[in-house]
């Protein structure tokens, strides 16, 4: 299996717990060279690697992208941690202007209604809008005004300015590293990927014996994964990771 079907949706991840069970000495052999990789860049990183007859070969290592919403938890627990040598002023000085001064938020939803299908919660944060099923649709929609979910079958980087304009992404296929799931992360759009059994057709997305058309309005929760029918009611969330480094701001500041 090929990075492309990871990124394009055809396959899904498996968690690094699989590893472990299966290949418990490639798993500690790959735990340690992510810790030395995290000292080196002294940030959370992103590293590819492959496995071939048992072997475990390191690929590339950078440091790994970041949405908005998971900058602070990052910050603080990097601090937390104590390994990597960040102090509480340099979290603070990576945080940004924007995220310290409240511009970023997460909407959460609030309800008790029953979902009519559930995915793999890809990208934090809710979002209600019409359902459109083509790119260059949403666009179109979007100068009018609507409020717009971009639902797929998968994504790739041609529907990138459909997504730009939606508020919320969901697809059929895909995962937590399908290209979906990166984009709705690193744009701070709430994500839902992986609708099982969903197939999508000209009339639209079909789950058991509930159809969704090109126009009905849909709210998706990328926090769970759940997906419902009409609008549903949401808050700004508080961040706790957010308030420490804030905290942290101000108490520099007083010093």
């Amino acid at each position: 299996m090929g990075s492309t079907s990871v990124v394009g949706g055809a396959h899904r991840t498996l968690p690094l717990a699989a590893l472990q069970a299966v290949l418990p000495d490639v798993y500690f052999e790959l735990a340690t060279a992510s810790e030395r990789l995290e000292a080196y860049f002294r940030d959370l990183c992103d590293i590819e690697f492959t496995i071939e007859r048992g072997k475990l070969w390191m690929l590339q290592a950078r440091v790994g992208k970041r949405s908005p919403a998971t900058a602070p938890r990052i910050a603080v627990e990097l601090v937390r941690e104590g390994k990597v040598g960040i102090s509480k002023a340099e979290a603070v000085r990576r945080g940004g202007d924007g995220l310290l001064s409240g511009a970023v938020h997460v909407d959460r939803l609030s309800t008790t209604r029953t979902p009519f299908a559930r995915g793999v919660a890809a990208s934090p944060g809710a979002a209600t809008g019409r359902a459109v099923f083509d790119a260059e649709r949403a666009v179109e929609w979007s100068h009018e005004g609507a409020d717009l979910i971009l639902v797929r079958r998968e994504t790739s980087p041609e529907d990138v300015h459909g997504m730009g304009v939606a508020r919320g992404i969901a697809t059929t296929l895909g995962g937590m590293l399908s290209h979906a799931a990166v984009v709705a992360r690193a744009w701070n759009l709430p994500g839902v990927c992986v609708i099982e059994a969903a197939p999508i057709d000209e009339a639209g997305l079909h789950v058991g014996d509930v159809t969704i058309r090109e126009g009905d309005v849909i709210s998706i929760d990328g926090d769970t994964g759940a997906v419902f029918r009409g609008e549903i009611s949401a808050s700004i969330a508080k961040d706790s990771f957010l308030e420490i480094v804030r905290a942290w701001r101000d108490e520099l500041s007083a010093s």
